[in-house]
């Protein structure tokens, strides 16, 4: 079974390669196995959304010709057309709605500032009370509510949840939980950026529309030039990508940010509680 190979690989393997290369590289093997320019698989792999076993289906969903060529144009739109199959979350979203109703809302984000400004986010926790929603991994000091995951890679490897917690995943992540509360997928990306489906600006934007009044962020740090220092925890490092430090995409995030921030509606609030370069977007957004 060629997927469980690649799942395999995906969550035990690249990691440890990582710090002890060895061997032929996976976006080579797909390159190989499906005759298609290497650049191709590359691009894909950047995004850091998708398993290999789904590089591997929306390669297969491309003519043997086209494959040959690198066209990013053309791979943007096969995975959008891969993950966003419409589904009806009407129900879902009044769920959540309920939960959230005249209640603030605390999006922990696991950059380094969650684990140095603990002290912090606890007793503000403990002032505010807050619905505590983590994004892509559970942190014993801050117990969220929810678990949010907008990709495959990081749902794959969720922890074991814990009492009272539930995960909210958008609809292009099969769900393996019937407790799940999943969200339509194309009412919460970002259209016009490259990285329109940021996991943390999705969680917003569904936050934005289920008419949350106050919303305040923790570990928001963006990319920063070591790689080790982008997590609060190490393991989140595990299905992360190491590419070299890009500028760019702290450019692109703050354009994300600030057009999240520019969507908000009358009596909708924005801020965040650790320092950090997007502080600055949410000043004067808040009560």
């Amino acid at each position: 079974d060629f997927d469980r190979i690649l799942d395999t690989i995906d969550d035990h393997i690249l990691w440890i390669k990582r710090e002890h290369d060895w061997g032929y590289s996976v976006p080579s093997l797909m390159a190989g196995v499906f005759s298609s320019h290497p650049n191709n698989v590359s691009y894909l792999l950047k995004k850091n959304r998708l398993q290999t076993k789904d590089i591997r289906y929306i390669l297969a969903m491309t003519d043997a010709e086209t494959r040959k060529r690198y066209d990013y144009e053309n791979i943007d739109r096969l995975y959008l057309a891969y993950s966003s199959s419409k589904f009806d979350d009407k129900t879902n979203l009044n769920l959540l709605k309920s939960h959230f109703k005249n209640k603030g809302v605390l999006v922990v984000v696991f950059g380094a500032t969650s684990r140095e400004y603990r002290t912090e986010i606890v007793r503000f926790i403990r002032e505010n009370r807050p619905v505590v929603i983590s994004v892509n991994h559970v942190y014993c000091a801050y117990k969220p509510d929810f678990l949010f995951y907008g990709n495959h890679r990081r749902y794959g490897s969720s922890p074991r949840l814990g009492e009272g917690i539930r995960r909210i995943i958008t609809s292009n992540i099969p769900s393996k939980c019937d407790d799940d509360i999943v969200v339509d997928y194309s009412k919460v990306i970002s259209l016009g950026y490259e990285n329109y489906d940021n996991t943390t600006v999705m969680l917003l934007n569904l936050l934005r529309n289920v008419g949350v009044k106050s919303i305040s962020i923790a570990g928001l740090d963006g990319y920063a030039r070591e790689f080790r220092e982008n997590y609060a925890d190490e393991i989140l490092s595990h299905n992360a990508p190491s590419e070299p430090y890009d500028a760019s995409r702290n450019e692109e995030l703050s354009a994300l940010l600030k057009h999240f921030a520019e969507s908000l509606t009358d009596g909708q609030t924005v801020r965040s509680i650790t320092p950090g370069r997007f502080q600055s977007i949410f000043e004067g957004r808040s009560t």
